[in-house]
């Protein structure tokens, strides 16, 4: 499939001019925590929809790395043929920080001013968005008060459906969600609307709350919601091959190696990045067995995945208690990732895609401080 990159490409950096996408990077990549397809069953979700997927790794600028001495500090069992993060921590991300060996990692990681990109997508916000996408394009003015008010009405959607999880999947199934019928879309709506008139304790601002209920009713009398049209019955994600291109062609002057997987070198392989006259050829594929740099990016990675988890699951008041319990090594873990991620936010925003809720954003901001 032919993808001219041109236009979009352009738009993004109006977007986002203070960010440089025309430097030259090596990129490597792993991922953790891709379900391949997400959708709704008569009895649960096909996998946990409340993690986050993560894909990123290791960025090379150039820099040179003693990696030997990295793999001699982790005193691995002698027959690992590679670094994997299973080796090195278990649980959840509160145990994880517990681990001596992710501390020699975080701390080779941060010692060699070494880069990390991630793009992290919460699996039920991305899910979710197109309901209020939807129903404000039948109340297009409201688009005129700007970004930050629709992702205001995007994140109490987002944390009415997640704190009445169980009610939501049965909405979903029982409209086939995100395929709805005209017919259907009246029905839908009230009942979304009945689940935001509960108890949501997660909700700060109940005037934004008030005008979403208010606009989802607007667009059930218009019977209108032309993003939920179209789209496979109950199939929430299907595919999340729009992650793998974005920094292929975003930094398209530099190199994307990706760890050697059939479905990803499918998703990659379907799509012509047209550049002009020139079709992209800056992305190849290799074993990780024999590729450090996809080690190493399968470590950072699936950290950032146990983070995850851990803010999309825990409130601020929760985070705050369990921070106050972690012992002197797990509070080092935890300020090595910040000031890795920090770091390489500094050097190139652009390395960093987040897609999820404001109240995520700011349960992360009140880690990190917390930590500093």
């Amino acid at each position: 499939m032919d993808f001219p990159i041109n236009e979009i490409r352009a738009s993004q950096k109006l977007l986002a001019p203070h960010i440089n996408f025309d430097e030259k990077y090596h990129f490597f990549y792993d991922e953790s925590n891709n379900p391949r397809k997400l959708y709704t069953r008569e009895s649960d979700f096909n996998t946990s929809i409340t993690g986050s997927f993560v894909l990123g790794g290791i960025v090379d600028n150039g820099s040179v790395f003693n990696f030997e001495e990295l793999k001699n500090s982790l005193k691995l069992q002698k027959n690992v043929k590679e670094i994997k993060f299973k080796h090195l921590a278990s649980g959840d991300f509160i145990s994880c920080l517990k681990s001596r060996k992710i501390n020699t990692y975080l701390k080779f990681i941060n010692n060699e001013d070494i880069l990390v990109h991630l793009s992290c997508i919460n699996l039920l916000y991305y899910s979710i968005v197109d309901i209020v996408d939807s129903a404000l394009m039948n109340r297009k003015e409201l688009l005129e008060r700007g970004p930050q008010f629709v992702a205001e009405l995007k994140d109490i959607i987002h944390q009415v459906l997640r704190e009445h999880l169980d009610e939501t999947r049965s909405l979903f199934f029982k409209f086939n969600y995100p395929n709805i019928s005209n017919a259907d879309i009246p029905e839908f709506i009230k009942e979304i609307i009945a689940i935001a008139n509960y108890e949501n304790g997660n909700v700060k601002n109940q005037k934004n709350l008030k005008i979403l209920k208010g606009i989802l009713d607007f667009s059930s009398k218009k019977q209108k919601m032309p993003f939920l049209r179209g789209e496979k019955n109950n199939m929430l994600i299907e595919e999340f091959y729009q992650f793998y291109i974005k920094q292929v062609y975003m930094f398209k002057n530099s190199t994307h190696i990706f760890d050697n997987e059939d479905a990803i070198q499918k998703i990659v392989g379907d799509f012509n990045l047209i550049d002009g006259k020139r079709t992209l050829k800056n992305y190849a594929f290799k074993d990780s067995k024999s590729e450090i740099m996809i080690q190493l990016s399968d470590i950072i990675v699936g950290l950032t995945s146990k983070y995850h988890s851990f803010i999309n699951n825990h409130s601020e008041e929760l985070i705050t208690s369990e921070f106050e319990k972690l012992n002197d090594l797990q509070k080092n873990n935890l300020q090595l990732y910040v000031e890795i991620i920090s770091k390489s936010d500094k050097y190139n925003p652009g390395f960093f895609h987040h897609i999820t809720g404001l109240t995520e954003l700011g349960r992360m901001r009140t880690l990190n401080n917390l930590i500093s």
